[in-house]
């Protein structure tokens, strides 16, 4: 499976490393890193992320790296991040 990241994700990605960094870079670093890791997950396990409770459909799924939400989509042999968000945050 391929895995393709929105550009939304991918401007989530540098907000959350650049606020981090504000205060610790290396902690910065080591978050994205642990989001990018959980996201390579699903390339051998698709289906593993639970359904998105606000969306409530099955193919928007989302798997946590704490505290961080990392939700994407299923099509064929892609799956697309859509977005990455804190858990505080709502979609």
């Amino acid at each position: 499976m391929t895995i393709i990241w929105s550009d939304r994700s991918i401007d989530r990605l540098t907000a959350i490393h650049d606020f981090i960094a504000q205060d610790s870079p290396d902690h910065a670093s080591k978050v994205i890193q642990k989001i990018l890791d959980r996201a390579e997950q699903l390339r051998a396990f698709p289906e593993s992320g639970r359904m998105v409770p606000e969306y409530e459909r099955i193919e928007v799924r989302e798997v946590i790296e704490h505290p961080y939400r990392v939700l994407y989509r299923v099509t064929g042999d892609r799956i697309e991040i859509v977005n990455v968000l804190h858990l505080r945050q709502q979609l």
